[in-house]
C-alpha cells in the first residue's frame, strides 16, 4: 500500500501514464495481501468459508483494475482522443 502511495504521489508530480498503471497493480497487489491475511485468519477461527468469500472479493477487485488498465492503455496506444480536449482545441 505505501508503494501504491509513493507512486501516486509520483504520478501527480510527474504524469506518467506508466507510473499510474504501476501503482495501480501496486494496489492490487495489496489487496491480495489483505486477503491472504483475511483467509488465514479466518482458517485459524474455523470458518474456512470466509477464505472462498475473501478470494472472490479479491479477484473482482483484481479483474476491475486490470480492465481500467487496459482501457485507458488501448485507448491511448489506439491514437485515442479525448472529446473534452478536442473542444478545448
Amino acid at each position: 500500500y505505501f508503494v501504491y502511495r509513493y507512486n501516486k504521489k509520483l504520478v501527480i508530480k510527474i504524469n506518467s501514464k506508466s507510473v499510474m498503471a504501476a501503482a495501480k497493480d501496486n494496489i492490487s497487489d495489496a489487496w491480495v495481501s489483505i486477503g491472504t491475511a483475511v483467509g488465514i485468519f479466518g482458517s485459524q477461527l474455523n470458518t474456512p468459508w470466509l477464505d472462498t468469500v475473501t478470494a472472490i472479493i479479491v479477484g473482482l477487485l483484481i479483474c476491475k483494475t486490470a480492465w481500467d488498465i487496459f482501457k485507458q492503455a488501448s485507448h491511448e496506444l489506439s491514437d485515442g482522443f479525448d472529446p473534452v480536449k478536442i473542444k478545448q482545441y
